[in-house]
């Protein structure tokens, strides 16, 4: 049956409606029936008062399709708007690009080893001995790019490649091999500068150092003997040579005042026969003539032994203050020119970098000198450790940053300071270093600078540190107590996470997350955790994981050591999403 009021379909013998509450039965009460309209009510009137009270069903049924819309384009949102992630399965190379899976072809994965992903496809690898090869994704064979490459290079955009081969061929190629390889030199036999753009390449072919600027010929720099260092500061290379000069160990008048030199000057030994006389002496047989020495000769001898005793001392001296000379120059490849950095007492270059270098001078003209008589007291052992002394308070920490040298105040640090540069933002333009040589006890404090500055300071970044890892947001990333490559994971002095494997941390490309494995099995999986400020588990069990340039990070869960695979997750906005199981590696992201 049906209701009289709605038209809504009933079961038989229904007293009222269920929709609506209308009654049906004939013995029931029947509602009473609503006033009758006023004389402006019409039928139209009725019609309308009807539609008005539908009024909301249009826009429930829009908000509806809008909800419905909005899932959808959430949903369509979270699988569509992610990089193109590659992925080895089934010992198959697959695809995700947005929603599309593709299985690609991968005969090549077979035959080659040390395989390199890049963007839009491009494979690097090696096949045989050592043959470089470059594969497109999706075509049948791959093409070789050189034979018997020792090692190479691509840039920043993956766009290009240099590499070198064994034989000393040094080339460029671009990576959409649009145009020709292009030899840079025949005969190079070691590459020791290349940019982030490999437009800048410094290399050595036999005595000589060669730098190539992405166009003409390789320029030949003069070699200056010694030690070189390569830097690039404000799009000009520099090599820094250090020549150490021999020792200067005749000059003692920096550190002692020998304030009895005058009175030494050109003192012989007495001659005994200027100091003696005959004279009449009483004896057993008798006055007679006796040859009388004066009281002044020992005296006089007595003073000629005290220069003897200061005339060794001052070779011992001599001995004890043999200091290095050095002089450090640099060439500037965009000026031509050779500029002088330092000549003088020094042990010279202790670590270098592209954009800072540091090395050590004696500030000899500012030590609190010591009067070489006072120092006749003293013993020679004694003499030698407070001269280490002197000279350890004189050394000077220099910083070089392709313009200017810039003396660094370390503070109450003294002696050699075996600098070591950890790491260098050149962002914030910091760079953080170590100094093992100023400290008696354990730890190890992490120094920074700003090397953009010229006001030498130096601060303690954090008092104790075993492994500076990276920069982040003007900081470091350092691991501490470690143990074997796991510790514990700081940001300066806060702490992050403990049992973290050193080779599992990175940081994102735009440097705003930080990635890490905790707690670490022996296969190598752990737990997955970012940090942004704060620390946040991923998931459980991770052996592998990239990250894209939108910060999804596609992961590989419940890794089997078995079977070598696990399942493929993504992971964004909080929350991941399952992407493929039984996954054997991740390629690319």
């Amino acid at each position: 049956m049906f209701c009289k009021n709605c038209g809504a379909e009933l079961k038989d013998g229904a007293s009222f409606c269920t929709k609506c509450g209308a009654m049906l039965s004939n013995n029931a009460a029947v509602p009473p029936v609503p006033s009758a309209p006023s004389v402006q009510g019409t039928a139209n009137e009725k019609d309308k008062k009807g539609r008005k009270k539908k009024w909301w069903l249009p826009i429930v049924i829009i908000v509806l399709l809008g909800l419905i819309g909005t899932g959808a384009w959430f949903v369509h949102d979270r699988l569509s708007d992610r990089s193109e992630l590659l992925y080895r399965k089934n010992n198959k190379v697959y695809k995700l690009a947005g929603r599309e899976k593709s299985k690609l072809t991968s005969d090549v994965f077979d035959e080659g080893y040390g395989y390199r992903f890049l963007s839009g496809g491009k494979v690097l690898y090696y096949v045989g001995d050592n043959d470089l090869r470059l594969y497109m994704l999706g075509e049948e064979d791959g093409r070789k790019l050189a034979p018997g490459v020792s090692t190479y290079w691509v840039d920043e955009n993956e766009e290009s490649v240099v590499w070198l081969e064994e034989d000393g061929k040094l080339c460029a190629q671009k990576l959409d091999l649009g145009s020709d390889e292009e030899k840079i030199d025949s005969k190079a036999e070691k590459v020791e500068y290349i940019s982030d753009d490999l437009q800048k390449i410094v290399y050595v072919r036999g005595d000589a150092v060669y730098v190539y600027t992405g166009s003409g010929d390789p320029v030949e720099v003069e070699d200056m003997g010694g030690d070189g260092r390569v830097m690039d500061t404000d799009g000009d290379i520099q090599i820094i040579w250090t020549e150490r000069s021999g020792t200067d160990s005749e000059d003692l008048s920096l550190i002692i005042d020998d304030d009895m030199a005058e009175a030494d000057a050109g003192k012989t030994a007495p001659k005994i026969e200027d100091y003696q006389h005959k004279e009449m002496k009483d004896s057993f047989w008798g006055l007679r003539e006796a040859t009388v020495t004066d009281s002044k000769y020992y005296e006089e001898l007595e003073k000629y032994e005290e220069v003897q005793k200061r005339n060794e001392m001052r070779e011992h001296l001599r001995d004890a203050l043999k200091v290095g000379n050095i002089r450090i120059v640099s060439y500037s490849v965009k000026d031509d020119e050779v500029t002088e950095l330092y000549d003088g007492p020094g042990t010279g270059v202790t670590s270098s970098n592209p954009s800072v270098l540091l090395y050590e001078t004696y500030d000899l003209t500012n030590v609190k000198r010591r009067k070489l008589s006072e120092l006749m007291e003293t013993e020679y052992s004694d003499i030698q450790s407070e001269m280490e002394d002197i000279l350890g308070s004189s050394v000077r920490l220099m910083m070089y940053n392709g313009k200017d040298s810039i003396a660094l105040d370390t503070g109450a640090a003294e002696g050699s300071h075996n600098a070591l540069i950890r790491l260098v933002d050149e962002e914030s333009k910091r760079v953080y270093f170590t100094m093992t040589g100023t400290s008696d006890s354990n730890k190890t404090p992490l120094y920074v600078s700003d090397y953009s500055s010229n006001d030498g300071k130096v601060e303690i970044y954090t008092e104790d540190m075993d492994m500076t890892l990276l920069s982040y947001k003007g900081g470091a990333i350092c691991l501490k107590d470690l143990s074997g490559t796991t510790g514990d994971l700081y940001y300066g002095d806060e702490k992050i996470a403990s049992d973290v494997t050193a080779g599992s941390v990175s940081c994102s490309k735009d440097g705003s997350i930080v990635t890490f494995y905790e707690h670490c099995s022996s296969d190598g999986s752990g737990d997955l955790c970012i940090y942004s400020g704060k620390k946040e588990k991923i998931a459980n069990d991770v052996c592998d994981h990239r990250v894209n340039e939108h910060n999804d990070i596609a992961y590989l869960a419940d890794y089997s050591t078995e079977s070598g695979e696990g399942e493929l997750k993504i992971y964004k906005n909080g929350k991941s999403t399952d992407v493929d199981d039984d996954v054997q590696k991740i390629y690319y992201y």
